[in-house]
C-alpha cells in the first residue's frame, strides 16, 4: 500500500518490491509494481517454485546501479 500510494502521489510510474517473504510478494497485483524474492533471505525452496523472479544479491546490485542513472542518460 506504501508503494502504490507513493507511485500515485508521484511522478515516479514504476517501482520493485524486494523480501524474503514470499506471501509479502504474491499478496500484491499491481502491475506498476515488479515483485522480486531475494535469495538471501529466508527463502523455502518449495517458494522458488511460484511465478516470483529469485533475485540474486548482484542482480540486486545491477538492478539498483540502474535505477540511479538519470532517465535518458542510460547507456
Amino acid at each position: 500500500d506504501i508503494i502504490r500510494s507513493h507511485l500515485q502521489s508521484g511522478p515516479t510510474r514504476r517501482a520493485v518490491l524486494v523480501d524474503d517473504q514470499l506471501d509479502h510478494l504474491i499478496s500484491h497485483r499491481d502491475p506498476c509494481i515488479t515483485p522480486y524474492l531475494a535469495s538471501w533471505g529466508y527463502v523455502r525452496p518449495e517458494w522458488c517454485r511460484k511465478d516470483i523472479e529469485i533475485l540474486s544479491p548482484d542482480r540486486f546490485t545491477e538492478l539498483l546501479d540502474a535505477s540511479l542513472v538519470p532517465s535518458g542518460q542510460q547507456g
